[in-house]
Formats: C-alpha cells, structure tokens, sequence
C-alpha cells in the first residue's frame, strides 16, 4: 500500500490508534519519446507521480484506470507533480472513476495532443492547452475533446459511436479519421484523400 494520508488517535490513558489511507490513482501515463513507451508511472487526482517503473503495471491490476499517452519523461520522476492543466483533467477522470467507472472501462488510451504545435513534450508547450484524443474500446474511430470532459460527454460519444457503427457500413466507417466534439455537434473529420460525401 502506498500511503496518502495517516492519522494518530490517542485515546486515554492507554490506546493509540494508528489510520492510514491508500493512495489511488487517477491514471496511469506512459512516458514517450519518439513515440516509444519508455517508462510508466502512476499519478493521483493531484497529479503527483508516486509510483514509476515495472511496479506501476503491478499495482493497475487492482483496478482499471485512464491510460494516458503523449508525455514525455523529461521532467518526470517519483514525486514530481505534473503541471496545473494536466491535474485539472486527472481529478476530472477521478470524479468520472468514482461515479462512472464504465465509461472508463470503455477508454482504451487518451492521448494528449498540444494545440498548435508539433511538439513532442506536452510538458515543455502546454501553454497553448492541449487537446484530448481518446480512443474507446472495440472502436477503431478515436474522439477529439478539449481538455475536460464531463461523463455526459463521453456517455453521448459512446453512444453516437455505437449507433453508426451498428448502421453496417464498416467501409465508410473506415475512412473516418476522428470524431471532433470540441465545439457544437459532433463533426466526423475524414482522411485525407477521401471526400466526406462518398
């Protein structure tokens, strides 16, 4: 158990009660470069990393959380805290964990991608905000959000994901990039090469 918080009870004249509380995490990120996996950590809805390494993919057994990708691990370490931006959208998925835990079964991965930049560290160009991409179980088609996203959000992603899948036209389905919820309805954005009224 990793600790988050402990208590001292001292009850008269001859009992001391000790409380401690387990840290949970709110996701696991996978620190890239080059778009390789290099390490893994677990950080809490505060954004703090308190475990990084193979043990981190021990302690995910216990019970499913987000993936997060699009990090780099240059100023990542045990203990460090990740930037203001990123901890607002960890205690997000924390509070969807706690009330909606299957709308996090049904995430494979959440990539954070920075808004206008190529760069590969989120960390080191977060000023501009960053965008969500995240990509759903049993799904090929990944869904673009801003940086927060409520559980209604997700609940009509999944649900507009599941209607036209379920509408048997795979082919067209594969010529869709994404789907964009960043602003207004849904818009499907399709690959390039292949006009959006085939």
């Amino acid at each position: 158990m990793i600790v988050a918080e402990a208590t001292v009870t001292l009850h008269f004249p001859d009992t001391i009660k000790f409380g401690l509380v387990s840290r949970k995490p709110a996701a696991m990120v996978l620190l890239e470069r080059n778009d390789k996996t290099l390490d893994v950590a677990l950080v809490d809805k505060t954004g703090l990393v308190f475990l990084l390494g193979e043990k981190s993919w021990d302690y995910i057994d216990q019970g499913k959380v987000p993936v997060i990708s699009g990090l780099s691990p240059g100023v990542i370490q045990l203990g460090s805290q990740l930037p203001v931006r990123i901890e607002k959208l960890l205690s997000n998925l924390y509070q969807i964990q706690e009330s909606d835990q299957i709308l996090i079964d049904l995430i494979s991965e959440i990539r954070l991608v920075p808004i206008g930049s190529s760069a590969e560290n989120i960390l080191s160009d977060i000023g501009n905000g960053f965008d969500l991409l995240i990509y759903p179980v049993g799904f090929q088609i990944p869904l673009r959000f801003r940086e927060i996203v409520s559980s209604t959000q997700l609940s009509k992603a999944f649900f507009l994901l599941d209607a036209i899948t379920s509408d048997h036209q795979e082919e067209r389905l594969t010529n869709i990039a994404e789907i964009d919820f960043r602003s207004g309805p849904p818009v499907a954005l399709f690959q390039r090469g292949i006009p959006s009224g085939e």
